[in-house]
């Protein structure tokens, strides 16, 4: 008897932690799908964006903040870590065309160590900053 009670109260817990997923609309920019709190997307969702670009991934306080995945409407894809709404932290960048970055960025830019890789795969290895190797 004892172990049945355990499990039940278990699975109270587990029920009581789980978060169900809205939708919302978010002015100028697209519809949401995932967790909200404070009408704003906190934890884990999905944002496709007006344009037709569409993220996947975590949020804080209605910015994309943590890990996700930002596809553009070109088909150019970034996976990597975003704050403060901006890619920042460690990421890969592939374009359409098959050029791809994979490295450090600061507020949505090359910027620390990273390897930049054309599509006849050349590459530029070594530090970045605002966007432009460092010689």
């Amino acid at each position: 008897m004892l172990k049945k009670i355990s499990l039940v109260l278990f699975l109270i817990t587990l029920s009581n932690s789980v978060a169900l997923a809205e939708t919302i609309t978010l002015a100028n920019q697209g519809t949401y799908v995932g967790d909200v709190k404070d009408g704003k997307p906190n934890g884990q969702g999905t944002l496709t964006y007006l344009d037709g670009e569409k993220y996947i991934g975590q949020w804080k306080d209605g910015y994309r903040d943590g890990k996700g995945k930002l596809t553009y409407i070109d088909g150019s894809v970034y996976i990597g870590e975003f704050k403060d709404n901006k890619i920042h932290g460690q990421g890969v960048f592939t374009s359409k065309s098959g050029s791809r970055y994979q490295g450090e960025y600061k507020h949505g830019k090359m910027d620390g160590q990273g390897t930049y890789t054309y599509p006849n795969g050349k590459k530029i290895t070594g530090t970045w900053v605002n966007d432009s190797p460092v010689q």
